[in-house]
């Protein structure tokens, strides 16, 4: 294996993970300076921001021991079946949907003109961990929503179209890294220079769908400076 595929399976496994930390807490920290100039003093403001950041770590972590307590099994047998019915099979291409290590999804992409009579060919294996590609991020977006300081109608009607827009971004990357690996069985033809761009393309996307995405949806739907100000007026009164 040439040195530069070892380099880039070290980046993808071990600074990725850091950058999602690290990504987290830099917009962390900004987005509490940007609330904090908006009009009021720093004193008034905290009581409500640590509620919210509070609030969001209890239900993001009650979240995640939900998945690996019992509902890991369920939610990958739906991620499966949205699977095989978003990205059904054509003439060239079959697509084959599992588990992957009882919490994730397996997607085999077979190349039907490059197999032989007795159904051996390439074929090309595409694994997504159910747990930090998928649960993770609506865990997160979620736990934003319902530790913001809003009305229930708007925490509900925010919870509902957002995690369907997620959903819906979630397997747009997903097409995409079928898309993209789709290469290596002769499905799709790309030059090294487009093949690199596209790889890089296809991790950045599976970064950002952890907590860029979750956080760029909450500020659309749920986030606004007003709900925090009005919070921390009425812990003064």
């Amino acid at each position: 294996m040439p040195i530069w595929e070892i380099r880039v399976k070290t980046v993808h496994e071990d600074f990725w993970p850091l950058f999602n930390v690290l990504f987290l807490a830099v917009v962390a920290v900004g987005w509490l300076v940007w609330v904090a100039r908006c009009g009021t003093s720093e004193k008034r403001l905290s009581r409500p921001l640590v509620r919210f950041m509070r609030s969001f770590a209890v239900i993001f972590a009650f979240g995640c021991a939900v998945f690996f307590v019992g509902a890991s099994g369920p939610f990958s047998e739906y991620l499966l079946h949205v699977g095989r019915t978003v990205f059904p099979n054509n003439e060239a291409r079959k697509l084959e949907f599992s588990q992957f290590e009882g919490r994730g999804m397996r997607i085999v992409i077979v190349n039907r003109r490059l197999m032989d009579a007795n159904g051996s060919g390439p074929i090309r294996n595409v694994d997504i961990v159910s747990s930090s590609f998928f649960w993770e991020p609506l865990c997160v977006y979620i736990a934003l929503v319902l530790a913001s300081p809003i009305t229930q109608s708007r925490r509900a009607r925010a919870v509902f179209f957002g995690a369907f827009g997620l959903q819906v971004m979630m397997f747009s990357v997903v097409a995409f890294a079928i898309w993209n690996n789709s290469t290596e069985v002769g499905l799709v033809s790309l030059s090294p220079f487009m093949k690199g761009i596209a790889n890089s393309a296809e991790e950045s996307l599976e970064t950002a769908m952890f907590a860029a995405v979750p956080l760029l949806v909450w500020a659309l739907l749920a986030c606004r400076r007003a709900d925090f100000l009005r919070n921390a007026k009425t812990d003064k009164q």
